[in-house]
C-alpha cells in the first residue's frame, strides 16, 4: 500500500482563505451592526446547564426523573420570555450514567436539543471517549454547538472548534465565547489529550472578545469556562483567576467544580449551576434603552430542582416535560433490562467517605483496589478517588448502579515498580506539586485507594518526604530492591489525575493491559460474592489525623505500628522535636511537631498517630494538649550494651555504652564512633567541651535508626562523660596538600548554585586555623587546579586578560607549590604558560619532575623545591617533588602539549628522589604526585603510586591525587628497604585536606602520619578570599546566566547508568549532528546533571558536559563496534536468581564516565551473561557475551559493516582504553598503542577551534534550534531474566530500496513485519518525517497480521524541498495509544 502526499499544500489553502476573509472584511466594514438602540429595556435569561454527567434520572433507588423535570422547568422560563431566552451548556454534559454511555451521549444531546440548547463549552469529560466519538456519534445530528478558544490542535496550531457562536435574541447580538480547564491533559486518558495544547483560557478569551466588541460583531459578550471554583475555599479557585483577568466580557458562566456559585467579579457576575440535574443557572440580563447591561439576580440566580418543591424532581408528584421523558424511556428501552438486573445486595449504605482527612481510606476505594489486584493477582491495587462517582445506598445492588459507580470505559492495567518507585506514586496521592509540562498548573493531591499495601503519610511535611512508610498489608517490610506487580485503572497508570509516577520511563515500559473493564470486574465481584465486600483496615494512616485513639502499652503500639493510640511513659532523652520515653515494656519515639513543653525525667500520656519515619516509629501528637504532663522527677535507667547489641528491639529505650572511641565529631550531624564491637552514629550530639576526635567516653542515649542504621540520640553533654584521651601528638612539622580542586573556591556547586562544602575558601579557613598552631607548616596543591567550574572556564578561555582567580587566590593562601595535573593541559600551551606566569608572580612554584621540552630534554617547570624549618633550636629541611601522570598524550590532542613529553613517573623518582637526598641534603622528601593508587579498573598505567611507594627508596610520605579518592592513610606499602610509606589523598573540590604531620625519632629521623580533613559545615568560608574572588564570580555568574533556548520539560541526570535517557539521547545527538556521523557514543559525566524545563543556561550546560572535550568522527566496522560496547557494559554487575538489580560491579567499579552508550542503533544488554573477557596480550576483547540484537536501521549489523562514529576526544586518545580494547589502535614507531589515524572523518578542534568543544556545540545546538523536548530514543534495554528479550514481539527488517531519500521527491519506506507473538495481532506501519529532529507529519498503514507470519508494508511521502528532513518508520500498537512495538529505521534525507 503506497500512500503519497504533499506536505505544506494545507498552509497555503489557509493562507489564501485567511487573504479571502481580510479582503472580505475591508470591502465590507459595516457588516456588523450595533443594535443597542433598538434593544431598550429588554430582559433577558441566560441559562447555564453544566456538568449534566448524563443525569437523565438521578441515583436513587428506584431513580427519580431529573432530566424530564429540568427540561419542564427551562420550557417554563422560554415561555415566558420567548424571545429572550438563551440556553448554554457548560461541558460535561454526556458521560456519567449507564444509558448515556452506553449509548455515547446521543440520548443526552437529544434532551438538550430539545429544550433549546443554542451551544456548549468544552468539557474534560467529553475526552473519555475521544474526541472525534462526540464529534461523530453525540453530537452528528445536534442542533447545538460547541465552542472553545484554547483548545489547539499541536502539529497546526488551528484551534479544534470555532471559538465562539454569535446567536441574535430579539435584536440584540450575544456572543457566547468557550473555553476549557488546562487540567484536561492531567485527568483524562493521556491517548485522548495527546495530539492537543490546552492554552490560557483567560488569554484566548480576551483575544476573541477585543475582537468582538471592537469590530462590534456582538453586543454582549458571554463567556462560558468549564472551570470551576474551591469547593473548601469558594471565593477563590481558578474561575476566579480567569475572571479576574478578563476584559471586554460581560458576564461568566464556569462549571466543572461540581460546585453552584453566584458570585460578582469586577462588576460581573459569575456563576456556576450544580451538576448531575440537580439545578440550573438563570441569569437575568437586562439591556436598557442606552445599551447599558445588567444583571439583576446574580445573587439568586440558581434554581435547585434537586428538591420536594413543585418544581423540583423530589416532589410527591414531580411536574415533568412529556418530550424529555419520551427521549429517557426510549433511551432506557433501547438498552433493555440489563441495567436492571440486581447482582447483590447490601445492608447499609456503602460510600466513598474517607475515613480520615485530608487523604484516607474508605469502603468504597477498599472494596475497588482489592477487586482491581485480585483479579490482576497483582500485588499492589489501586483505585483512584474520581473514579468512583456514587456512593451505593442500602438494598438492592443493580449492574445500572455499578455503570454509574464506574461509568468510564477504564481497563485493568498492571505494572512493575520498586518501592521508590511506588513511593512517588504515594507522595502525588497526598502531595500536590508542579506540572512539569505547564508551570501554571498544580497536579496532585486527589488521594488514591489501595490493596494490598498501607502507608501512612504527614501532611504537614512538603512534597516528597510526606509519605513516611509503606509497609504490606500485614505489615511485613518491603524491601528497596524487590519488584512489586500493581493493578489499576489504564486511566491511572498511564499518568492521569497527575499520577506521572506511572510515567516513568522504567514502569511504563513494563505497562500491560488485562483488556478486562473495571466496571466488569466490579460486577463480577459482586455477583460472586452476592455483596459488595469490604474492609476498613488503616490501609492509609495520616500522622495529623484526630481521634480518641486506644490506651495501650508501648509494646502493644510498637506491635500495632499504626492508628491512633495513647500511650504513657517516661521521658529518657529530649533532642529537639524527638523525644523518646519508655514504660515498662518498651521505648518509643515522640515527634514532637507541636512544641509541647516536654522535660527529661517527665511521666507523660500521648495522644497521637503512629508511624514509621524511615525505619524509626513515632507517634505524633496533633496539637501541644495531646501531651500531658502526669508528673516530673522520675529517672530512667539505661541498659548497659555495647554497640553490636544495637537493634530494633532496643528501638527508643535508653542504653549507655562504655568505652566509646570518637572517629568524628559534628554536632550538626553525625559524629562517630566505636568500641571493640563496631561503629555507631551519634547523631546531633551536643557540643562537649574538651571533647576531641580519638577521644572516649561513656555515652548514654536513645536508640533510634535512620534508614538502615542504628542511631544513638543523646539530650545533653552530661550523657557524654569523657574517659580518656589519645590525642595526637603535636607535629613539629605540618604539610596541608590539596588535590583535583577543579577550579573550586567558592563553597558552591554550581550546577544548582546551592551551598556546598567545598572549595579553597573553606581549606583558607582551615589553613589558617593550623598556621596559628604551629607555623612550622606548608601548603601544597597537587594538580588539576584550572578546569572545573565555570569560573574557571570562564578565565581558562573567555576573559584571558585578568590574572587567574584560582592562582590569585592561591597566592593569597601562600601556596608553596602546585604540581600539574592533566586537566591542566585541556586549553593547550597558550593558556597553561599564562597560568603559570601568574603563579610566578604569587610566588607559588609550579612542580612537575617528569615533564620535559623534547626540544632540549630540559624541565618544563621546575622538578621540585625545599623549604628550611627550625624545629627545636635545629634546621630541618623538607623537599617536595612533583610528579605528573604520564599518559596525558592518552587523553589530549596533541597540539595540547606539543613540544613536550611525560616520562615514567617511577623512573623520575628513582632521578630526582636521590638529587634531593643526597644533593640538596633535604631531611625529609615528600612526594606530590598527580597519579593515583593503581587498581583493577585501569585501561592505561595512568596511576603510579602503589609503584613509585614500593619501588622508591628514601620517600617518607606521599601526597597522592587523580582519582578523587579520599585516603586519609594508606600504611600498607613499604619501599624496597621495608620501610611503610604513607599514602593519603585529599578527595576532590577542596572537599578534603590531607595533613601530614611529621615528627622526630630519637635518631633524628622522621615519622609522617597522615589523615584527611572533611571541610563540613563547621568550617566557614574565609571572608578575605570570598572578597578576595567575589569579582571574579561576579563575572562568571553573569556569564553562566545567560538563557540559551528553552526546554519544554526536564532533561534529568538521574537513571543514566539503567535506561536510555533524553540527557544522554541529546548529548549523542548533537555530536553525531555535528561530527555528521551515523551513530553517536557518549557516557554520563554528572550523575546531578539537569537541564530544567523552560529557560535554559549556560549554567546548565556546564553542569552536563562537565570537560572540555573535542569531537572526532571516525570509522569503525560491525566487530569493533560491538567489541566497544561489550567493553563498556562491564560496567554492570552480572544479575543472579536472587538479584536482579541492574548496578554497578563493585569489584572492578568502573566510573561512569567510562559507560559508553551508543545512538542510532538498537541493542540490549543481557546482564544474565558474565562480562566480556579481554586478550591480556593485545588488550582485545575477546569474548562477547552480553550485546545482544544489534542493529543498525532494523537490520542486524555484520562484523563487516561499516559505520561513521562520533566519539570525544578522551575516547579517541585511549581513555577507558576502549580505542584499543575495539581494535582501533596501531603500534608507533616506539611500540606503543595509539589511534588508527586513518579512520579519523572528522576533527573538531581542527573544524571549529574553541566551537568545536562538545559543550559549545550544545550550546549553539540549543541556540539553533531555540526549543527542545526531553525525547527519549529508548534504543537500548537491559535483560535481568535468562532467556527473554525486551520489546521483541515483533521484528521490523528494512527493505527500502534507496539508503537516504532527496528533498523534493517521493519517500518511499517498504518493510518487512514478523508477528513473533502466539496471536494474531493488528500492525501499524508509521512513518515519520522530522526536520531537524522535530516531529513534522506522518502516514499510517495498518494490517492484521497472523501469529509467526510476516508481511510488507509499505509507506510514502514527498519530501519538502528544503533542508534538515529524515525520516523514521516503526510499528505501533494502535495509533491512539501511539505505543512503538518493534525497533525503528530511520533513513537520512541527503542535499
Amino acid at each position: 500500500m503506497i500512500i503519497i502526499f504533499s506536505i505544506g499544500k494545507k498552509k497555503k489553502i489557509t493562507a489564501w482563505l485567511l487573504v479571502l476573509l481580510l479582503t472580505l472584511s475591508t470591502v465590507f466594514p459595516n457588516a456588523f451592526i450595533n443594535v443597542k438602540a433598538d434593544a431598550a429595556g429588554k430582559t433577558f435569561d441566560i441559562i447555564e446547564v453544566t456538568d449534566f454527567h448524563g443525569a437523565l434520572e438521578d441515583s436513587s433507588n428506584p431513580p427519580l426523573p431529573s432530566g424530564a423535570v429540568l427540561a419542564k422547568n427551562i420550557k417554563d422560563i422560554k415561555a415566558s420570555n420567548p424571545d429572550r431566552t438563551l440556553v448554554l451548556g457548560g461541558g460535561d454534559l454526556y458521560q456519567g450514567t449507564p444509558v448515556s454511555n452506553v449509548l455515547f451521549g446521543v440520548p443526552v444531546q437529544k434532551l438538550m436539543d430539545n429544550i433549546g440548547m443554542e451551544v456548549t463549552a468544552l468539557g474534560n469529560h467529553e475526552f473519555d471517549w475521544g474526541l472525534d466519538k462526540i464529534t461523530g456519534t453525540t453530537m452528528k445530528d445536534a442542533k447545538y454547538s460547541i465552542v472553545c478558544s484554547n483548545l489547539r490542535d499541536k502539529s497546526s496550531g488551528e484551534r479544534v472548534f470555532e471559538p465562539y457562536k454569535i446567536i441574535e435574541k430579539d435584536g440584540v447580538k450575544i456572543a457566547v465565547v468557550g473555553a476549557i480547564t488546562t487540567e484536561t491533559p492531567n485527568i483524562v486518558m493521556p491517548a485522548y489529550v495527546k495530539d492537543y495544547n490546552f492554552t490560557d483560557p483567560a488569554e484566548e478569551i480576551n483575544s476573541v472578545a477585543k475582537d468582538l466588541k471592537e469590530s462590534k460583531k456582538a453586543d454582549v459578550v458571554l463567556a462560558v469556562v468549564h472551570e470551576g471554583n474551591d469547593a473548601s475555599a469558594p471565593a477563590t479557585g481558578p474561575i476566579f483567576d480567569i475572571a479576574n483577568s478578563l476584559t471586554n466580557v460581560d458576564a461568566v458562566l464556569g462549571g466543572h467544580s461540581h460546585t453552584i456559585l453566584q458570585a460578582t467579579v469586577k462588576g460581573m457576575p459569575v456563576v456556576i449551576g450544580g451538576a448531575q440535574s440537580k439545578g440550573f443557572i438563570d441569569l437575568k440580563m437586562n439591556i436598557d434603552e442606552a445599551g447599558k447591561i445588567s444583571f439583576t439576580n446574580t445573587d439568586n440566580s440558581y434554581i435547585a430542582i434537586n428538591t420536594n418543591a413543585p418544581n423540583g424532581y423530589k416532589a410527591a408528584d414531580p411536574a415533568v416535560d412529556s418530550e424529555a421523558a419520551s427521549i429517557v424511556a426510549e433511551a432506557k428501552n433501547e438498552i433493555g433490562p440489563t441495567f436492571s438486573e440486581v447482582i447483590g445486595t447490601v445492608k447499609d449504605d456503602v460510600t466513598r467517605a474517607q475515613v480520615q482527612q485530608p487523604y484516607g481510606e474508605s469502603e468504597l476505594g477498599n472494596w475497588a483496589a482489592d477487586v482491581v489486584r485480585n483479579y490482576a493477582k497483582a500485588d499492589v491495587g489501586v483505585a483512584n478517588n474520581g473514579g468512583l462517582r456514587i456512593d451505593i445506598p442500602a438494598g438492592n445492588v443493580t449492574v445500572g448502579q455499578i455503570y454509574t459507580l464506574m461509568p468510564f470505559d477504564n481497563e485493568i492495567n498492571t505494572v512493575s515498580m520498586n518501592k521508590a518507585q511506588l513511593k512517588t506514586v504515594l507522595e502525588q496521592a497526598v502531595g500536590t506539586y508542579p506540572d512539569p509540562s505547564n508551570a501554571k498548573n498544580t497536579l496532585g493531591g486527589k488521594g488514591i485507594q489501595i490493596s494490598g499495601i498501607k502507608f501512612t503519610y504527614d501532611d504537614s511535611r512538603a512534597y516528597g518526604s510526606k509519605v513516611t512508610s509503606i509497609t504490606r498489608e500485614d505489615g511485613s517490610a518491603i524491601s528497596d530492591t524487590e519488584t512489586l506487580k500493581v493493578a489499576g485503572p489504564d486511566f491511572v497508570l498511564t499518568g492521569g489525575d497527575g499520577f506521572l509516577g506511572f510515567t516513568d520511563s522504567e514502569v511504563k515500559k513494563t505497562l500491560s493491559n488485562t483488556h478486562e473493564l473495571a466496571r466488569d470486574a466490579f460486577i463480577e465481584d459482586i455477583r460472586a460474592n452476592k455483596t459488595i465486600k469490604y474492609a476498613i483496615e488503616n490501609r492509609i494512616v495520616s500522622q495529623n489525623q484526630t481521634g480518641e485513639g486506644e490506651s495501650m502499652t508501648i509494646a502493644e503500639a510498637r506491635k500495632a505500628q499504626t492508628g491512633s493510640v495513647i500511650l504513657t511513659g517516661t521521658v529518657s532523652v529530649v533532642n529537639g522535636k524527638s523525644v523518646f520515653m519508655q514504660d515498662d515494656t518498651a521505648g518509643i519515639c515522640v515527634y514532637n511537631e507541636k512544641g509541647s513543653a516536654i522535660h527529661k525525667g517527665d511521666k507523660i500520656t500521648v495522644k497521637g498517630t503512629l508511624s514509621d519515619f524511615y525505619g524509626l516509629l513515632e507517634i505524633t501528637p496533633s496539637s501541644a494538649e495531646d501531651v500531658k504532663v502526669e508528673s516530673t522527677g522520675n529517672t530512667v535507667t539505661p541498659k548497659e550494651v555495647t554497640v553490636d547489641k544495637l537493634n530494633d528491639d532496643l528501638q527508643g529505650q535508653l542504653v549507655k555504652i562504655k568505652g566509646l572511641t570518637f572517629e568524628s565529631i559534628d554536632n550538626s550531624g553525625a559524629s562517630m564512633a566505636h568500641d571493640s564491637t563496631g561503629s555507631v552514629n551519634i547523631y546531633k550530639m551536643p557540643k562537649v567541651d574538651g571533647l576531641a576526635v580519638n577521644d572516649t567516653a561513656d555515652v548514654t542515649g536513645a536508640v533510634s535508626k535512620y534508614g538502615s542504621s542504628i542511631e544513638l540520640l543523646v539530650g545533653s553533654a552530661a550523657d557524654v562523660v569523657k574517659t580518656g584521651s589519645t590525642q595526637e601528638p603535636a607535629a613539629a612539622i605540618s604539610i596541608l596538600g590539596t588535590s583535583d580542586i577543579h577550579g573550586n573556591i567558592f563553597p558552591i556547586d554550581y550546577s544548582t548554585l546551592k551551598e556546598s562544602d567545598q572549595g579553597l575558601a573553606k581549606v583558607s579557613t582551615y589553613v589558617n586555623s593550623v598556621r596559628a598552631s604551629n607555623p612550622n607548616t606548608m601548603l601544597i596543591d597537587n594538580g588539576d587546579t584550572i578546569q572545573g567550574t565555570p569560573l574557571s572556564y570562564y578565565y581558562d578561555k573567555i576573559d584571558t586578560t585578568t590574572e587567574y582567580p584560582l592562582i590569585k587566590v592561591m597566592g593569597a593562601m601562600k601556596y608553596d607549590s602546585w604540581t600539574l595535573g592533566n586537566h591542566e593541559f585541556n586549553y593547550g600551551l597558550d593558556v597553561l604558560n599564562r597560568i603559570i606566569a601568574d603563579a610566578q608572580k604569587e610566588k607559588i612554584n609550579v612542580l612537575s619532575a617528569n615533564t620535559y621540552k623534547t626540544s632540549d630534554n630540559t624541565n618544563f617547570v621546575k622538578p621540585y623545591i625545599t623549604k628550611t624549618f627550625n624545629v627545636n633550636g635545629k634546621d630541618v629541611k623538607v623537599g617536595i617533588l612533583g610528579l605528573t601522570t604520564k599518559t596525558i598524550p592518552n587523553w589530549e590532542n596533541t597540539d595540547n602539549y606539543r613540544g613536550l613529553q611525560f616520562n615514567d613517573l617511577v623512573d623520575e623518582a628513582k632521578k630526582w628522589v636521590p638529587v634531593l637526598r643526597n644533593t640538596e641534603k633535604a631531611d625529609v622528601v615528600i612526594l606530590s604526585v598527580h597519579s593515583g593508587e593503581e587498581s583493577a579498573t585501569d585501561t592505561i598505567p595512568e596511576n603510579q603510586v602503589k609503584a613509585i611507594a614500593t619501588g622508591v627508596d628514601g620517600i617518607d610520605a606521599i601526597l597522592c591525587g587523580h582519582v578523587h579518592a579520599n585516603i586519609s592513610s594508606d600504611t600498607s606499602l613499604k619501599n624496597p628497604s621495608g620501610k611503610v610509606v604513607p599514602i593519603t589523598e585529599p578527595g576532590k573540590w577542596g572537599q578534603y585536606v590531607s595533613k601530614l604531620d611529621i615528627n622526630f625519632n630519637a635518631d633524628g629521623t622522621p615519622n609522617v602520619t597522615t589523615k584527611t580533613v572533611k571541610m563540613d559545615s563547621s568550617i566557614q568560608a574565609d571572608p578575605a578570599i570570598l572578597k578576595l574572588a567575589q569579582p571574579y564570580e561576579d563575572a562568571t555568574l553573569k556569564y553562566i546566566s545567560t538563557v540559551i533556548g528553552q526546554s519544554t520539560g526536564d532533561f534529568s541526570g538521574e537513571k543514566q547508568t539503567t535506561e536510555p535517557t533524553a540527557l544522554m539521547d541529546l548529548i549523542n545527538k548533537v555530536q553525531a549532528d555535528a561530527a555528521g556521523t551515523q551513530l553517536s557514543i557518549a557516557a554520563p559525566l554528572s550523575a546531578s546533571a539537569h537541564i530544567p524545563s523552560g529557560n535554559i543556561k549556560i549554567q546548565d550546560i556546564m553542569g552536563v558536559y562537565v570537560f572540555e572535550n573535542f569531537l572526532y568522527g571516525i570509522k569503525m566496522n560491525g566487530a569493533q563496534l560491538k567489541r566497544w560496547l561489550e567493553y563498556s557494559v562491564r560496567y554492570y554487575k552480572q544479575v543472579s536468581d536472587t538479584d536482579k538489580s541492574v548496578v554497578k560491579d563493585p569489584v572492578l567499579n568502573i566510573p561512569d564516565y567510562n559507560l559508553d552508550q551508543l545512538y542510532g542503533a538498537t541493542y540490549d544488554i543481557d546482564l544474565t551473561q558474565p562480562a566480556c573477557t579481554v586478550d591480556p596480550n593485545t588488550g582485545i576483547v575477546n569474548s562477547e557475551n552480553r550485546i545482544k540484537n544489534l542493529k543498525f536501521n532494523g537490520k542486524p549489523v555484520s562484523d563487516t559493516d561499516e559505520f561513521t562514529v562520533a566519539i570525544n576526544n578522551y575516547r579517541y586518545n585511549g581513555g577507558g582504553g576502549f580505542m584499543k580494547a575495539a581494535g582501533l589502535t596501531v603500534k608507533n614507531e616506539e611500540g606503543k598503542d595509539v589511534p588508527d589515524d586513518s579512520k579519523v572523518m572528522y576533527d573538531s578542534a581542527k573544524a571549529l577551534g574553541d566551537d568545536g568543544q562538545v559543550r559549545n556545540m550544545m550550546i549553539k545546538y540549543i541556540q539553533d534550534n531555540k526549543t527542545i523536548t526531553p525525547d527519549v530514543s529508548n534504543n537500548w534495554s537491559v535483560i535481568t531474566t535468562p532467556g527473554s528479550e525486551p520489546n521483541k514481539d515483533f521484528s521490523i527488517e528494512n527493505l527500502t530500496k534507496t539508503t537516504s531519500f532527496k528533498p523534493g521527491n517521493d519517500a518511499e519506506v517498504r518493510v518487512k513485519v514478523t508477528n513473533n507473538l502466539n496471536t494474531a495481532k493488528t500492525v501499524t506501519l508509521i512513518e515519520a518525517l522530522f526536520q531537524n529532529n522535530k516531529f513534522i507529519n506522518y502516514v499510517k498503514c495498518s494490517q492484521d497480521l497472523e501469529s509467526n507470519k510476516s508481511i510488507i508494508l509499505d509507506g510514502g511521502f514527498t519530501i519538502p524541498n528544503d533542508d534538515g528532513y529524515s525520516v523514521k518508520a516503526m510499528l505501533w500498537d494502535t495509533l491512539d495509544n501511539g505505543k512503538p512495538i518493534s525497533d525503528y529505521i530511520e533513513i537520512p534525507v541527503a542535499n
